[in-house]
């Protein structure tokens, strides 16, 4: 039987499937595909899943972008270290929130995107985006400091918005 390796990124997470042996090249992939503090995609993979998703799946899906306000200033006044466990925070938040079909990556500082597969009703998409923000809304005390969640989240919905 031919060695062989099964990939499937989901929900911002790396399956794979293999011979014994292939280690080293499960681990490659990965560290190529994923965003080294959240787990999640990096900018590259997420567009690669996201065309690939709407290819097969006919154009319809959502895609959100989360920004944090002001996330220097976070970094700034409480340090980089808190800065990682508020974003590693959010990013757990985002893989509990999304379902197996849908993707989540990292694709700045603090910036987050969702994929969300086979949608088609703006409506059901503002309901997600407001359950999102609040959970962001709730990320209130981090190592022991308390702070103040800001910022916003966009949508487009294919095939509509284009």
């Amino acid at each position: 039987m031919n060695d062989f390796l099964l990939i499937a990124k989901k929900s911002g997470k790396l399956y794979s499937q293999g011979k014994r042996g292939m280690q080293g090249d499960r681990k490659a992939l990965a560290d190529a595909s994923l965003d080294p503090l959240t787990g999640l995609l990096n900018q590259r993979a997420f567009k690669e899943c996201a065309e690939k998703d709407m290819e097969q799946s006919g154009n319809r899906a959502a895609i959100l972008l989360l920004d944090f306000d002001d996330f220097q200033e976070i970094n700034d006044r409480y340090g980089h270290s808190f800065g990682d466990s508020f974003l590693a925070e959010a990013a757990r938040i985002l893989r509990a929130e999304t379902r197996m079909s849908d993707f989540v990556g990292r694709v700045g500082g603090d910036e987050f995107i969702i994929y969300l597969h086979g949608i088609r009703y703006r409506g059901y998409v503002k309901k997600i985006a407001k359950r999102l923000w609040r959970r962001m809304k709730q990320i209130q005390k981090i190592e022991g400091n308390k702070i103040h969640v800001s910022g916003s989240i966009g949508m487009v919905i294919a095939p509509a918005d284009g």
